[in-house]
């Protein structure tokens, strides 16, 4: 990478989230050396590991998180918490702000309460309110609030209906309550054009409607 091309992508990227390459499964050494590399060819731009077991064939172990704190010093984030919470911020030295999905952000708290500070979401989409208002207590310290908020999300219709199916309708599922909650997203991108099994596109509708119900309660305060 020139330098031109450098100074350019960090002067108009205020920071970056990268997983790992999807082809080969990534060995420990490669997977550090990838965010090793990425560091060193652009040092001004701060990077998130996206830290997705499901996606990327990685638990992201402690060992890993040791060796990008030691070898990757623009890692400063990751969407996801790996394998074990814990022993991952320890390795990575309190260097690395770990954020898990908006269901496991209490428990995360419960473990970490000095390190969690963020967490992201998806159901956002469908309208922030129970989000935000989970944010926020998260952000005052307020746990009793933190646990109301999570059992109204815990109590919502589930929207996966076979855990061993969600790598073949996890978009078109996401996409379907999106749409029933009011969210105008697009068609799913080809390959994942096809339509889904009614067992999921009735458990998708249903969680989409009731989440709006759950912003209403929180619009209202």
């Amino acid at each position: 990478m020139s330098d031109s091309t450098r100074g350019q992508l960090a002067t108009s990227i205020s920071s970056l989230i990268v997983g790992l390459p999807l082809w080969q499964t990534s060995t420990l050494e490669n997977s550090v050396l990838f965010y090793a590399d990425l560091s060193e060819a652009v040092p001004e731009l701060p990077l998130m590991v996206y830290a997705n077991p499901f996606v990327f064939k990685s638990d992201f172990p402690p060992p890993f998180w040791e060796g990008v704190a030691r070898r990757a010093p623009t890692v400063i984030a990751s969407k996801g918490i790996g394998a074990d919470l814990l022993g991952s911020i320890g390795a990575a030295g309190h260097r690395v702000r770990f954020m898990p999905m908006d269901g496991m952000a209490l428990a995360c708290r419960e473990k970490a309460p000095e390190h969690l500070k963020a967490f992201w979401s998806t159901s956002a989409a469908m309208g922030a309110e129970p989000v935000v208002a989970l944010a926020d207590a998260l952000l005052a310290g307020d746990l009793p609030r933190m646990r109301a908020i999570d059992a109204e999300l815990r109590a919502l219709p589930p929207w996966i209906v076979k855990r061993e199916e969600f790598d073949r309708y996890a978009t078109q599922a996401a996409k379907a309550r999106f749409r029933a909650a009011g969210c105008p997203v697009g068609p799913t991108r080809a390959p994942y054009r096809e339509p889904l099994p009614r067992a999921w596109q009735e458990a998708a509708e249903a969680h989409g409607r009731a989440w709006v119900e759950l912003r209403r309660m929180y619009a209202r305060g």
